[in-house]
């Protein structure tokens, strides 16, 4: 068996597509047999608590600040042996762990990296052009050469990630990810129990009430036994609308962080399209930008029609208008955030920051078909679902691509889709051939 020393910050409680990898990889290699001794930040279940502050600039997350001194005091034993044969280094961040670096190589431990952000988009977001350059040379240089300089491999989750990583690593491997398909799954739909209440509310508001019932007596979904290994192309897209037809009244569900470089500010601004009149989308999640997507919503939509979870749930009897826009704010069970999903008649959202895109994953393994820009690594990760992708900011092409694939994309071979290629035993499998490639 393997002996692995896990190092990240990122674990539940914290919610975040890293959060869950992290927790995924140590239940899976232990699951194996495998041994994981894990170094967190206070609060996660570990065996190392390092010592760590509020990131200034997202304190729902906690950042290494300095080593932990177990840890550092156990590697400084030069006459004991040091208990493991790869130490993985989840970053970004960690800057606490890097004086550990030099001291696990020089007692013979492999060093592997897994580098979890694209920080152009986030340079973009965040920093004045002007300074853009000089930031990015400190970055690297006063950061990432200095985390990569020990390690035998780098892993990122896509072929996207930006030149300094392929640059300064010795050798980059993509990871495989994957997510509980057991716990991600359309069943959950069944379970209203497990709905926020500004969500319950509003299906009670919505005369949904039937939707609710039909969910928690409704046998699964079956699916193909033998699923193809794409979507197929659909067919001519539906009339827009007709006086004769149906309002076209979706549940478009958005789950992740609420921050400039997401872009959900393009979902909101779609909500006045005359072809989403009707239509309702669910905001899962919270960051530093929430307050400004909520104004904005109100001014989309009418104040009226946002409710927030941020305040009471509204009384559905005494609120004359339909909502539009829901924000739950953050969700950390996950069984909850898929009963979301499994409600929801398509996952949607226009980031273009993604280094693989966790929540379309977990949205599709419940069902929900996803609606993403055919943009960075959307384009590499999922080209099985590649007839639901849209052009970036190009709003008409959002809208078509939200009817057409409402319409037309059957919600178990989506499903099938996510089983097959983003399970979590394929994952582990993945980063264990690649721990012994390097030992």
């Amino acid at each position: 068996p393997l002996r692995v020393l896990m190092l990240t910050e990122y674990l539940p409680p914290y919610v975040s597509g890293i959060a869950y990898r992290c927790k995924n990889w140590i239940h899976g290699l232990r699951a194996a047999g495998h041994a994981v001794t894990v170094a967190s930040v206070p609060g996660t279940p570990c065996e190392y608590t390092v010592p760590s502050i509020r990131n200034p600039f997202y304190p729902a997350q906690q950042a290494f600040i300095l080593p932990p001194w177990r840890l550092l005091g156990r590697l400084l034993c030069f006459w004991r042996p040091v208990p493991w044969q790869v130490a993985h280094v989840v970053a970004p961040l960690s800057l606490g762990i890097l004086p550990l670096l030099p001291l696990l190589w020089l007692r013979g431990v492999t060093i592997y990296v897994s580098y979890h952000v694209y920080l152009e988009h986030y340079q973009h977001a965040y920093i004045h052009r002007a300074f853009r350059r000089l930031l990015a040379m400190l970055f690297v240089f006063g950061y990432y050469v200095p985390l990569v300089v020990f390690a035998a491999c780098v892993g990122i989750p896509s072929r996207v990630a930006d030149y300094y990583v392929f640059q300064y690593s010795r050798r980059v491997h993509v990871l495989k990810s994957g997510m509980d398909t057991a716990n991600f799954t359309p069943a959950r739909a069944r379970e209203p129990d497990l709905l926020h209440p500004l969500v319950a509310a509003w299906l009670a508001r919505a005369g949904a009430p039937a939707l609710a019932a039909a969910s928690a007596t409704a046998p699964p979904p079956a699916f193909a036994s033998s699923p193809s290994p794409s979507l197929p192309p659909p067919p001519p897209p539906p009339p827009s609308s007709s006086s004769s037809s149906p309002a076209f009244a979706p549940l478009m569900i958005y789950v992740g962080r609420l921050g400039r470089e997401k872009n959900v500010e393009f979902l909101l601004r779609q909500m006045d399209h005359p072809d989403l009149a009707e239509s309702t989308l669910l905001i899962v999640g919270d960051g530093p930008d929430r307050a400004r997507l909520e104004r904005l919503a109100a001014q989309t939509v009418g104040r009226g029609r946002v409710w927030t979870g941020q305040h009471d749930v509204p009384d559905a009897a005494a609120v004359a208008p339909k909502p539009r826009v829901l924000f739950t704010g953050m969700i950390a069970q996950e069984s909850a955030v898929a009963a979301h999903y499994a409600l929801s008649d398509v996952f949607t959202t226009a980031s273009r920051s993604e280094t693989f895109g966790f929540t379309v994953a977990e949205a599709m393994a419940c069902g929900a078909p996803p609606v993403i820009p055919r943009s960075g690594a959307f384009v590499h990760v999922y080209t099985a679902v590649a007839t639901c992708m849209f052009e970036p900011e190009d709003r008409a092409a959002f809208v078509g691509a939200v009817r057409r694939v409402v319409a037309t994309v059957p919600r178990p071979h989506v499903r099938q889709l996510a089983v097959d290629h983003f399970s979590v035993e394929a994952s582990v499998a993945d980063l264990i051939a690649t721990y012994r490639s390097l030992l």
